[in-house]
């Protein structure tokens, strides 16, 4: 695929278009017992079926190829990381949105996604809980470019900014599912912009 910038010529477009991002919801307590070939599977059919929309069609800002990219990477992420999975799985869809323009801005409006999911008390424990699996995944996956990439900071600024604030219901859903320690993903988004952006002394 030609490298063309879908952030600048597309992403404006679908991002009026939410609700077509919300069409696959996953749940973290049905992808943490899926392993690794079972996982790489689902997502290369994904990478594959937006790699076939572009050749049937020539159009690489086919709408369709940006929304079956992103729910790869959304997919990976709503998995629990015991295992270190994510960072295998990632680059597979990463390269695809790269070549696109449009890996950054990805990530960005997942993270809004799952932003408004946790907070919204009309969506279940569990699926609330999934989406702090969301951003746990995509800061641990984005917290090497922090400091180099400004569109990476914002994300974590835009995370840290959010204040979430976890329902009793959210962390023990994890906790009875699967021991997972639980604290807000602002504050750890903080404490990541923290350590690697120290206020000087005279600040």
């Amino acid at each position: 695929m030609k490298n063309l910038n879908l952030s600048t010529l597309l992403l404006p477009l679908i991002f009026v278009h939410h609700t077509a991002f919300t069409q696959s919801t996953y749940k973290y307590s049905e992808l943490e017992i899926k392993n690794y070939d079972q996982m790489h599977e689902a997502v290369t059919r994904k990478v594959k079926s937006a790699k076939e929309l572009i050749s049937k069609s020539g159009d690489q800002l086919n709408p369709k190829v940006y929304v079956l990219l992103r729910d790869a990477i959304k997919l990976i992420l709503s998995r629990p990381n015991k295992d270190n999975m994510t960072s295998k799985l990632v680059p597979v869809v990463r390269s695809e949105l790269t070549l696109l323009g449009a890996y950054q801005e990805t990530m960005l409006s997942i993270a809004n996604e799952a932003i408004h999911s946790i907070n919204n008390e009309q969506n279940t424990p569990v699926d609330r809980a999934t989406s702090v699996f969301i951003l746990e995944n995509l800061m641990s996956e984005l917290k090497p470019d922090v400091t180099r990439k400004p569109a990476i900071k914002k994300i974590f600024e835009r995370i840290r900014d959010a204040k979430i604030k976890l329902s009793s219901k959210v962390k023990n859903d994890r906790k009875v599912r699967g021991m997972f320690l639980t604290q807000s993903p602002s504050l750890t988004a903080k404490k990541i912009l923290d350590s690697k952006f120290p206020k000087k002394d005279d600040e």
